[in-house]
C-alpha cells in the first residue's frame, strides 16, 4: 500500500510519498516535496493565518493531492501544528481546506507532534536511547528516550519563526537582540532536568539540514550527503559568528540555494540548536530529514494493526 503524508508546519508544507518494506516494516521513501508559504508570519501579533497565506496553502494542497493521485497513492494523512494551534481560525481554514481539496487536516497537539516526531527519527527497530530534537517554525521538540521508554517529552512554544519574529529588528539580528535571544531559549530550556550524557542526538527540521549542508559548503541540497551526516557544536558555533556579521540578503548571496527561505531565521534556528547541545552536553548531532511525516504513517500502521 502506498501512502502519502503531509506536514503543514509553522513555516513550510512537506509532503512524503512511501511504501512499507514488507520484511523489515520500515518506510520506502519515494519521492519527498517542500513548500515554504510560511503559514505562521505575523501569527504571534495577529492571532489568526491571513486570507493570503490560507489561499497558498490551498495552492499547495491542491498540488500535493494531484502529485498522490499521479503517484498511486491509496491514502493520504494530513497533519498541522504550532500555527494552527495558535490560530484563532483554525476551524475556519480546515473546513474550507476540506471543501477546496477534500483533504482532512488533523490538527495535533504538541505532545502528539514530539512523540509522531520521535517516531519518524528512529523508526520502528532502534531500542537504543536517543535525543530527538526537531526545530520547527513555530515550535521545538525534544523527547529523550527509547521506543518503549520515554525518559522526556517536551514540546516547547518557540521556533525559528516566531523567535525570529520576536527578536529581529528590520531582517538584521542585532547583538544585543542575539543575547536576549540566547538568554530566552537558555531559560525556556531549563525545564529539561540534567544529567543527561553520552546521548545519541538526531536533529530534523530545516535549521539542522540546512546548517549541515552550509558545513559541508554545499550550494545545492543533496538529501543523501545530508541523511545520517555529522554537525558538531564547534560546526554551529563557526556558523553562528559568519551569520551575525551579515543581513538576510547577503546569507543568500553567500550560501546559495540551500538557505533559500530560510535567509531570516537561519541565525535563531542555529542558535537554538546551540544551546539544545549545550543543555545535552553534546558536542554533535546526527542530522535527519526524516520526521513527523514518516512518523505520521508509521503511527497509522500501528493503529491499524492493533485495531
Amino acid at each position: 500500500m502506498k501512502y502519502a503524508s503531509i506536514d503543514i508546519g509553522t513555516n513550510t508544507v512537506l509532503l512524503l510519498i512511501a511504501d512499507i518494506d514488507p520484511e523489515s516494516g520500515e518506510l520506502l521513501s519515494e519521492q519527498n516535496y517542500y513548500r515554504m508559504p510560511r503559514l505562521g508570519y505575523q501569527l504571534t501579533k495577529t492571532g489568526f493565518i491571513s486570507e493570503e497565506k490560507i489561499e497558498s496553502l490551498i495552492k499547495i494542497l491542491l498540488e500535493y493531492n494531484n502529485i498522490a493521485k499521479m503517484e498511486g497513492v491509496q491514502l493520504i494523512l494530513t497533519s498541522a501544528t504550532y500555527a494552527f494551534r495558535m490560530a484563532s481560525n483554525r476551524a475556519e481554514i480546515v473546513k474550507k481546506v476540506f471543501e477546496r481539496t477534500g483533504i482532512i487536516i488533523e490538527i495535533i497537539s504538541g505532545d502528539k507532534e514530539a512523540e509522531l516526531s520521535f517516531l519518524g527519527a528512529i523508526g520502528t527497530n532502534s531500542t537504543s536511547m536517543n535525543a530527538v530534537i526537531d526545530i520547527g517554525g513555530g515550535s521545538t521538540e525534544i523527547i529523550i528516550g527509547t521506543n518503549t521508554l520515554k525518559n522526556f517529552s517536551q514540546s516547547f512554544n518557540f521556533g525559528v519563526v516566531n523567535f525570529s519574529d520576536r527578536f529581529s529588528d528590520n531582517n538584521l539580528i542585532s547583538g544585543i537582540n542575539i543575547f536576549e535571544l540566547e538568554r530566552t531559549v537558555r531559560k525556556e530550556l531549563s525545564e529539561i532536568p540534567g544529567g543527561y550524557n553520552n546521548l545519541r542526538l538526531i536533529s530534523l527540521a530545516g535549521t539542522p539540514t540546512t546548517l549541515s549542508a552550509i558545513a559541508q559548503n554545499m550550494k545545492k541540497y543533496f538529501e543523501n550527503k545530508i541523511e545520517g551526516s555529522v554537525l558538531t557544536l564547534q560546526n554551529i558555533k563557526e556558523i553562528i559568528g559568519v551569520l551575525k556579521l551579515m543581513k538576510p540578503s547577503e546569507i543568500g548571496l553567500t550560501f546559495g540555494e540551500v538557505v533559500q527561505g530560510r535567509e531570516d531565521v537561519i541565525m535563531t534556528g542555529s542558535i537554538i540548536l546551540m544551546a539544545i547541545l549545550e543543555k545535552l552536553n553534546a558536542d554533535m548531532t546526527y542530522i535527519s530529514s526524516k520526521g513527523l511525516r514518516y512518523g505520521m504513517i508509521y503511527d497509522h500502521i500501528k493503529r491499524d494493526i492493533n485495531q
